[in-house]
C-alpha cells in the first residue's frame, strides 16, 4: 500500500474513531442519529466541514454555525490514526497489514474513551478479541513465529491466538491483584478500590489475541513502564510547583502524590501493543540481548 493512501485512510477512520469516542460511552453508535452534529449548538455538520483535518484547519477549530471551540481531540485523533496506518503499511504487507490497521484504529478509540471517560467499554474490546482470533486462523501469518504456531497452520495460529488472549488476561488480572492489595491504601485515600479496572483485564483479551505470546507479556510489561515514568514524572512535577510553598521536600513530595491524581491505564496498554505489533522483533532484542550486554559491559568496566 502506498504511504500515501495508508495516510488518507488513516485520517478517514480517525474520523470515524471520533464517532466512536464520542458516541459509545454515551449509549452506543447510534446515539445522536446518523449524522454528526455539534455539541454546542446541534447543527448538523455538513460534508465540507466534515473532512478529516482539512475542515478543522479551516475553519481553525470552530464551528460553522455557533462559533463554539473544536476540542483538540479531533484533530489529534486523525493525525495519531493516519502516523499509525502510515507505520503499519510500511511494517506490515498483506492481508495481515489490514487487520493490524484495524487494530491500531481500535486502539486509539480505546485510549480516548478511557482517557475522557476511565472506562474501557465492552462493546468495543470483547467484540475485537473473537475477530482477532478468527483472523488469526484466516490468516495464520498474523502470528508467525509465535508460540504454538508452529508451522503457519491454522489451527496453530489459533492456538497461539487463544494463548495470548487468556496468557494476557491472566497476567494482567494478576497484577491487578496483587496492586490492589500492595496499594490498599493509597487507594482508598484516592477512593479508588482496585489498582486497575476490569475494563483493563478485558482489553487484555483484545491485544493478547492479536500478539500472541510472548508478545501480550512484552506489550504488557512496555504499558507498565511507561505508565510507571509517567505516573512519577507527574508526582515530581507537581512537588516542584509546590516547593516554593514551603514546607520542605517532604511536604512538596506528599502534595505531589495528592495532586499526581490517577491516571488511566487503557493509553498505555494500547501504546504497548501498538509498539509490539511493528516492532516486537527489535523490542525482544533490545531488552533481552543488546540492554543487557551494554548493561553488564558497564558494569564490568569493558
Amino acid at each position: 500500500m502506498m504511504l500515501w493512501v495508508a495516510c488518507g485512510l488513516g485520517l478517514c477512520l480517525g474520523s470515524f474513531c471520533n464517532v466512536v469516542i464520542h458516541r459509545l460511552p454515551r449509549g452506543g453508535l447510534g446515539t445522536g442519529g446518523s449524522r454528526s452534529r455539534c455539541p454546542g449548538c446541534e447543527a448538523r455538520i455538513g460534508w465540507r466541514d466534515n473532512v478529516p483535518l482539512i475542515s478543522f484547519l479551516l475553519l481553525r477549530g470552530c464551528c460553522r454555525h455557533c462559533g463554539a471551540r473544536i476540542g483538540w481531540r479531533y484533530p489529534a485523533v486523525e493525525c495519531l490514526t493516519a502516523v499509525l496506518f502510515v507505520l503499519t503499511a510500511a511494517r506490515t504487507s498483506g492481508p495481515e497489514m489490514y487487520v493490524v490497521a484495524a487494530a491500531m484504529a481500535v486502539f486509539v478509540a480505546a485510549s480516548f474513551i478511557d482517557l475522557e471517560h476511565r472506562i474501557l467499554p465492552d462493546a468495543l474490546t470483547l467484540p475485537w478479541a473473537v475477530v482477532f482470533v478468527a483472523a488469526s486462523a484466516a490468516f495464520p501469518g498474523l502470528q508467525a513465529g509465535h508460540w504454538l504456531a508452529g508451522s503457519g497452520s491454522a489451527v496453530g495460529a489459533v492456538a497461539a491466538s487463544m494463548a495470548g488472549c487468556f496468557g494476557a488476561v491472566a497476567t494482567v488480572a494478576a497484577v491487578r491483584s496483587m496492586g490492589t492489595v500492595i496499594f490498599r491504601k493509597r487507594l482508598h485515600a484516592e477512593g479508588l478500590q482496585e489498582a486497575m479496572g476490569q475494563g483493563d483485564v478485558k482489553f487484555a483479551a483484545t491485544f493478547g489475541a492479536l500478539l500472541g505470546l510472548p508478545g501480550a507479556w512484552w506489550a504488557f510489561f512496555l504499558a507498565v513502564v511507561a505508565g510507571a515514568v509517567i505516573g512519577v514524572g507527574g508526582i515530581l512535577a507537581a512537588a516542584v510547583r509546590a516547593l516554593p510553598e514551603g514546607g520542605g521536600i517532604g511536604a512538596a513530595w506528599r502534595t505531589g502524590r495528592a495532586q499526581g491524581g490517577v491516571i488511566p491505564f487503557g493509553p498505555f496498554l494500547a501504546a504497548g501493543a501498538a509498539a509490539c505489533l511493528l516492532y516486537e522483533h527489535e523490542i525482544h532484542n533490545f531488552l533481552t540481548r543488546d540492554w543487557p550486554h551494554w548493561v553488564a559491559g558497564r558494569l564490568g568496566g569493558g
